[in-house]
């Protein structure tokens, strides 16, 4: 007899390869699928944490302009846009590190905060943007009730700030003021 039998190799059926392929589309449109929905979960969460974000930045913010506000400072609110001074101890220009004029308010639809340095030079920074309405309201301590209206001879104890956004979301913010309640 010959030595071992060698094996002979056969090439793939058509069987097979059709199996093949098919495990094969099977496989890739899994994985397609899979990265399409984490790809679409993950904008979603991205959105919203932009818009929380966004939130958060107004709040600090204006909790930091309301914090300094100067001793001499008269509120007084104009057409639904307060007006106020406060003290800017850290700005890149040095026009703006010192006691400036503000004025918070809708223009357009964004909320802005105007701030005039005392070389009436003048900038304007959009605090937030898709704003429909703004209200505000002002505690009184001496009557201990809510108002629309700003007393002229006493500062408010906290100042509420109601923003309608464009898509009829109400967002709500709640400022304690240093001097307030005082004069």
């Amino acid at each position: 007899m010959d030595g071992p039998a060698k094996r002979q190799k056969r090439p793939l059926s058509l069987l097979e390869l059709v199996i093949g392929l098919s495990l094969t589309a099977i496989l890739l449109s899994s994985l397609f699928t899979t990265f399409r929905h984490i790809a679409k979960e993950s904008s979603v969460v991205q959105r919203i944490h932009g818009k929380t974000h966004e939130k958060a930045i107004l709040q600090l913010r204006l909790q930091q302009i309301f914090n300094t506000l100067s001793k001499e400072s008269k509120l007084k609110l104009l057409d639904n846009n307060l007006s106020f001074s406060y003290d800017n101890p850290y700005d890149l220009e040095a026009n703006f590190c010192t006691l400036l004029g503000g004025d918070l308010g809708l223009s357009g639809s964004s909320l802005f905060l105007s701030s005039t340095s005392p070389t009436n030079e003048r900038r304007e920074q959009k605090l937030f943007e898709n704003v429909s309405e703004i209200r505000w309201e002002f505690y009184d301590l001496k009557t201990k009730k809510w108002s629309d209206t700003l007393k002229k001879k006493r500062v408010p104890l906290q100042i509420k700030l109601h923003l309608t956004l464009t898509d009829k979301q109400e967002l709500l913010f709640t400022f304690q003021l240093p001097k307030g309640g005082f004069q």
